[in-house]
């Protein structure tokens, strides 16, 4: 679950709209609405480490750092 916020939050920061969110984070546009709303809930300064730390683990892999199956998000 951890990874899925993760990476819905990534895609908002992005700028994806919640369609193409959930579809990239391969989860239900309900579930990407949901994160999206913990996210905004929660993105104060004081919870901004964590949230960081969640965004950083669920970052996806690229090629170029030479693991297969990353989900590449520009």
């Amino acid at each position: 679950y951890i990874t899925d916020f993760g990476r819905v939050v990534h895609c908002i920061q992005k700028g994806f709209s919640l369609a193409e969110t959930a579809y990239i984070a391969g989860v239900s546009e309900r579930l990407a609405r949901e994160y999206t709303g913990l996210y905004l809930r929660y993105n104060t300064p004081e919870h901004a480490e964590r949230l960081q730390d969640l965004i950083v683990k669920a970052s996806p892999v690229t090629a170029d750092e030479g693991q297969k199956g990353g989900l590449a998000i520009s």
